[in-house]
């Protein structure tokens, strides 16, 4: 998941919701729950400095820890 510390530079040209059913990991991995009938609160949002970032509105200590994780690994 992003991070708003991490997030566009530059204007926001699209932002679109995702089915509900679907999550995105913090691997990047897109998953179907058939099985719990969850329903996630995910975006996606594009923008004019060619990134793409994904939003949860799910947000959870583990989604925190997680995007810690992330952050240490990318200043390595």
């Amino acid at each position: 998941m992003s991070a708003i510390e991490r997030s566009h530079e530059d204007a926001i040209t699209s932002i679109k919701w995702m089915a509900r059913n679907y999550q995105c990991t913090s691997k990047g991995l897109l998953k179907e729950d058939r099985e719990h009938n969850t329903q996630y609160r995910q975006f996606v949002t594009t923008s004019l400095d060619g990134n793409i970032f994904i939003w949860t509105l799910d947000w959870t200590l583990a989604a925190d820890e997680a995007a810690k994780i992330v952050k240490n690994s990318l200043q390595d």
